[in-house]
């Protein structure tokens, strides 16, 4: 309906009129009967409606193109300005979801400053209706167009019929987009709102750092960013990245509902910076043509973006049944996985003697190695150091042999400590525990029982701030990737972790897409993902109802053959997991064995299960075997 109205109100404004909100509201009028919104159609309606007429006319009708005269293009976006009401009133998902449309003008301008032409192939990865792609389509660029909003995404098909429509998680944009390769990217993204984590400050700069990843090298980037955004760290903090401009803007959306300063960003991206970014404070888009007037021109394209190896289909190991086939749900994406063409064995040598003990700090010792050598690994970024009392006792002899990524020593991506950590978690998970179990009635403990079941080994890790036990999990999580197992668990203390885990995993050579949180399942829906790591918080375990808990939706997503890693993070935290007593009565709860009853096997940082063997989150060495963490290292300050 939207569409159908912005037609109208295009074709109004072809013919001269100014139009009020009252004569907008009749148009609505004479489509549904209704004259004020609420029940037939709503404010989003009528803001798209204004806002698709406005860019229908402004192709069809303004002779306005990216090589008017600035004051001629001035004057005819004034009298635009002049003829439409402005769209002060939101509603609350244009709120909730930070959907401000690019000015008019200012949209102009950030197609000027990217100097798009007829070869471009234009990437608009938060595109709304299209405000920013439509001076691509006036210059005949090939457009790609990403806007995960239904409503807005059937604007575009209205308005665009020759562009490539996705509907992505503007974030992943460069794992998610499997088209041409962009050679503009120009975004104006959510500030402070994220599809998957909810209110998130750093949503704009995840948005921007996607594009950027998914763009060709040389490609320009023009940027809408919040005004607190560090434009010249985040240049930095890139491989590749020339910031070119950096301008603060003032009250530049007060027509559609926000009176926010923002920052005009420009980044080509290039590994050679310039001498000095172009910066200034500016609230007149007079005053900003003339500063993209100083932009040095684009630089050669070339098709070199980031993209992870697609491997092959890999079926998963452990089946219990010979004779029935496990039912798995449908993604609604696609998974990719690591290829494991390029993984290597893990190899090390081993001492016969235990390393020699170094001088003791104080109450500390610097760490090493105690049973093992690693040749030509990468030295731990920091200083280890652990106890006395754990650096007296020698690690055992391990025989297992892990797998990475090919490249793991050459791009540094895991220490010689952290090798360490993945050998001994890997020498526990191919160990059960002695005797067989059954769990209590009560649920709460487990008891020797000679029609039990075995219950694998977990690995306790210790290890303090600084020696990187995120990308130590990832790397117990990859191993058993690179073997075939490709459903895992991974349960943290609270969801802004999400994006450090993301992190370290795509570090090893794995996807971000492959990290998905419980969260974005409704509770009571099935787990739509066929393979990958489903990112849970203890919070999150805690929620549910009566007929339906999250614990029951990891476990139908799990299935009966389950054989992947599930690491408890932050296990300090797991007690926000567990129920209590308030003022008001009992709090819910989850109980941790409860699940270890119902799934096979044990980890707190803890690793793979083996086929018909069950586990228990008691069942962490520690605890059931009387042992002390076989890991507890910290960085020096």
């Amino acid at each position: 309906m939207a569409c159908a109205i912005g037609t109208r109100v295009a074709e109004l404004l072809a013919s001269g009129r100014h139009l009020t909100r009252a004569e907008i509201a009749g148009l609505f009028a004479e489509e549904t009967g209704v004259m004020d919104w609420g029940s037939a159609w709503t404010i989003d309606d009528y803001n798209n409606a204004v806002e698709i007429g406005a860019l229908l006319w402004l192709r069809e009708s303004s002779r306005i193109d990216l090589a008017t005269n600035v004051h001629e293009a001035e004057a005819r976006f004034d009298w635009l300005k002049a003829a439409l009401p402005p769209r002060h009133v939101r509603s609350e998902a244009q709120v909730e979801f930070q959907q401000f449309s690019t000015p008019p003008m200012l949209a102009w301008l950030m197609a000027k400053a990217a100097a798009v032409c007829v070869q471009d192939t234009l990437l608009e990865p938060s595109a709304g209706n299209g405000a920013l792609a439509l001076w691509g389509s006036v210059w005949k660029a090939s457009l790609l167009l990403n806007e995960i909003d239904p409503a807005r995404r059937g604007s575009l098909v209205h308005i665009f019929p020759a562009a490539t429509i996705t509907a992505h998680d503007g974030e992943l944009i460069a794992d998610l987009h499997r088209g041409p390769v962009p050679s503009v990217v120009l975004t104006n993204p959510p500030f402070a709102q994220s599809h998957e984590r909810g209110k998130d400050g750093e949503t704009a700069m995840r948005h921007l750092r996607g594009a950027m990843r998914a763009a060709a090298n040389g490609a320009r980037i023009v940027a809408i960013m919040p005004d607190g955004f560090d434009a010249s760290k985040f240049a930095k903090a890139q491989d590749e990245a020339s910031l070119l401009l950096n301008v603060r803007l003032e009250q530049m959306f007060r027509r559609t509902g926000t009176g926010i300063a923002v920052r005009l960003v420009v980044i080509d991206k290039v590994s050679t910076a310039p001498s000095s970014a172009i910066t200034g404070d500016t609230c007149d888009l007079i005053a900003i043509h003339e500063l993209l007037n100083a932009l040095p021109p684009r630089v050669q394209i070339s098709a070199n973006i980031h993209r992870l190896p697609v491997g092959k289909p890999v079926c998963l190991v452990g089946k219990t049944s010979a004779h029935r086939a496990p039912v798995r749900p449908v993604a609604p994406f696609a998974a990719t996985p690591a290829a494991t063409a390029n993984a290597i064995d893990l190899t090390y040598s081993i001492l016969a003697d235990p390393a020699p003990v170094p001088e003791q700090a104080g109450i500390y010792l610097p760490y090493r190695p105690s049973r093992i050598v690693f040749e030509d690994a990468p030295i731990h970024p920091t200083p280890l150091v652990e106890s006395v009392a754990m650096g007296s006792v020698a690690a055992p002899q391990p025989d297992v042999v892990p797998r990475l990524p090919a490249c793991w020593q050459a791009d540094g991506l895991l220490s010689e400590a952290q090798c360490e950590t993945l050998v001994y978690a890997a020498q526990a998970f191919a160990r059960d525990l002695p005797g067989q179990f059954k769990v209590s009635q009560e649920g709460t403990s487990l008891e020797l029982s000679r029609d039990g079941h075995a219950y694998r080994q977990g690995f306790f890790l210790g290890d303090g701030t600084g020696a990187g036990k995120g990308r130590q999990i990832a790397a117990v999580i990859m191993d058993r990737w690179l073997a075939g197992e490709r459903r895992h668990v991974w349960i943290t203390k609270n969801e802004a972790l999400l994006e450090d885990a993301r992190r370290d995993w795509e570090a090893l050579g794995g996807l971000p897409l492959d990290l998905q949180p419980l969260s974005r399942w409704k509770l009571g829906h099935p787990v739509t993902m066929p393979e990958g790591i489903l990112f849970v918080t203890y919070p999150t375990l805690r929620s549910g109802r009566a007929e339906d808990t999250r614990l029951d939706q990891i476990l139908a997503w799990a299935g009966e053959d389950y054989d992947g890693v599930i690491a408890f993070d932050e296990a300090h935290a797991m007690a926000n997991a567990l129920g209590g007593s308030s003022t008001r009565g009992k709090v819910r709860h989850w109980r941790s064995t409860s699940w270890s009853s119902r799934l096979p096997m044990p980890m707190d940082m803890t690793g793979a299960p083996r086929k018909r063997r069950r586990w228990s989150a008691l069942s962490l060495p520690a605890r059931l075997l009387g042992s002390r963490p076989r890991m507890h290292r910290r960085a020096l300050p």
